[in-house]
């Protein structure tokens, strides 16, 4: 298989199988051109061959991969999204995440093992949506060059250590639509918003499980005006129900080449 269409291949989907790994795996996977490598849902161990630099979609979330995330992952400058959530992967996240952020636009590495600092290196301009380091151990506190973020609509750091205050700084960005910031250690006293236009678009925001202090600003609540809506039937971003167990779920769809998959549900207490 290493042998077929070396240079031609450029879409390789082998998701939702009972795959192990690649038999005698190759140093670097040999199709110099591929462009998307989807390996969801499978039984993956150990970690996977060197990329091509053209992959531009990396899916191998839900597998069994473990280690650390190889620098190799820093010559993908051409990466549009990876996720490579729900593994057992862990170590720190390498700072050259942030190098191409001009070209990523989903980073989702929720339910692994990753500890230390979030990278904070990220270049203005760039174009991610989706943020998701959820379920981790990551510490210290949330990188401030997100705010160089403009396009970010999705940013779940749930479940970490993370130890810092309320991120008042993220309410420049005109696109975020969804906050969570659930069992951490933020800390502190949420002071009134600076201005009339903070989180403009802000539909979901959780900050349960923390150790926040004294009042909540009622003014949020006065701006968040994308929280109310007078046509349920325009809602086709976010789909809301209730989960009698979990509490409320929330389903995210697909637009199109969107970000969001509608596999994927979000749960907030």
């Amino acid at each position: 298989m290493y042998n077929a269409s070396t240079n031609a291949l450029q879409v390789l989907a082998l998701d939702d199988n009972d795959l192990t790994g690649f038999e005698q795996p190759p140093a670097i996977l040999p199709w110099s051109n591929l462009k998307v490598l989807s390996l969801n849902q499978n039984s993956l161990q150990g970690f996977l061959p060197v990329l091509p630099p053209s992959i531009q979609s990396l899916g191998v979330w839900d597998n069994a991969l473990t280690g650390k995330i190889s620098p190799w992952v820093c010559n993908l400058t051409s990466l549009v999204e990876i996720d490579l959530s729900f593994n057992m992967l862990s170590g720190t996240l390498h700072p050259c995440l942030g190098n191409f952020s001009h070209s990523l636009e989903v980073l989702s590495l929720q339910n692994n093992n990753f500890y230390g600092i979030t990278p904070k290196g990220w270049a203005k301009g760039a174009n991610l949506k989706l943020i998701d380091l959820s379920e981790n151990q990551l510490q210290g506190q949330l990188p401030r060059s997100w705010v160089h973020c403009p396009m970010l609509e999705f940013l779940h750091v749930g479940d970490n250590e993370i130890h810092d205050t309320f991120p008042f700084w993220l309410g420049t960005l005109a696109q975020l639509k969804v906050l969570i910031l659930h069992s951490n250690r933020f800390h502190g006293v949420i002071n009134d918003p600076e201005t009339n236009d903070t989180f403009p678009k802000l539909r979901i925001i959780d900050l349960s499980h923390n150790d926040f202090s004294e009042n909540l600003p009622s003014r949020y609540f006065l701006q968040w005006n994308s929280m109310r809506t007078s046509d349920a039937k325009k809602l086709t971003y976010l789909l809301v129900g209730i989960n009698d167990s979990t509490g409320w779920e929330v389903r995210f769809q697909r637009q199109g080449a969107g970000v969001l998959e509608d596999s994927r549900c979000l749960h907030i207490h």
